[in-house]
């Protein structure tokens, strides 16, 4: 007897903000993992290590995805939108971008753009950003 296996078209961890888009992303082949709501940033974190996690809250985890290699799918610009049209904006991505083979990365996306930033480069801006803001002590010269 045969039997038909569903290929997935990837995994996905979906923030607690965005639970009314899972069922979109499932419809669109995606195995999709809940955060619990309550879950404390620093066990999200540890979940979600080497994967790849959608957010509409990237401030509280940019800093930590060189550490952690995970992808940070981030649609904070995408908040206004149907959880639908969030649905499928994530999936066009996700072809365009061959994500599925990404890790330690930003992709910020918007309604007509995309932006994959390595995290080298997310990072750094972070550091700077919590320097300024007095939570890390400042580099001497």
């Amino acid at each position: 007897m045969l039997r038909r296996v569903a290929l997935s078209r990837g995994r996905l961890w979906v923030d607690e903000n965005l639970a009314n888009v899972v069922p979109y992303l499932e419809k669109l082949s995606f195995r999709v993992n809940h955060i619990k709501p309550g879950t404390q940033h620093d066990e999200i974190k540890q979940m979600i290590m080497t994967d790849h996690f959608l957010t509409a809250n990237s401030k509280d985890f940019k800093e930590d995805i060189a550490i952690f290699e995970y992808c940070l799918i981030n649609v904070d610009a995408l908040l206004m939108q149907p959880p639908d049209v969030i649905a499928k904006r994530v999936s066009d991505v996700w072809r365009e971008l061959g994500l599925k083979h990404q890790e330690s990365c930003e992709v910020r996306i918007t309604q007509r753009t995309q932006q994959l930033i390595p995290a080298a480069e997310t990072v750094l801006p972070a550091i700077q950003e919590q320097e300024i803001k007095g939570k890390l002590p400042a580099k001497k010269a």
